[in-house]
């Protein structure tokens, strides 16, 4: 199983459309590829007094699925994302594996 993580740091005034964008186009499209068990959760550490970051965080069965996501439809929601704010939204991307200890 694998841990997908994207973490989203935005400008503070984006938050009400940002957190729009999320909810309504980023998560439903990912669990529509096979994302489970989502979570989305503020960074408590202050990046910049301007800035949020929020951590979205899902389970995809294998890396087959997170990497068709990552590099499909997910690459396009990012272009989107980008195209509508710019510099003013960063993702940042981490494939996890889940282990058992």
């Amino acid at each position: 199983m694998i841990l997908y993580n994207t973490t989203f740091t935005f400008h503070n005034p984006l938050l009400g459309s940002f957190s729009e964008w999320l909810r309504e186009r980023w998560l439903p499209e990912a669990h529509a590829a096979g994302l489970t068990d989502s979570t989305v959760a503020r960074l408590m550490a202050e990046i910049d007094p301007e800035a949020t970051a929020f951590a979205v965080q899902g389970h995809f069965a294998n890396e087959d699925a997170a990497e068709m996501w990552h590099d499909g439809r997910g690459a396009e929601l990012l272009s989107e994302l980008s195209a509508r704010y710019g510099e003013r939204v960063l993702p940042f991307t981490t494939f996890m594996e889940v282990i058992e200890l």
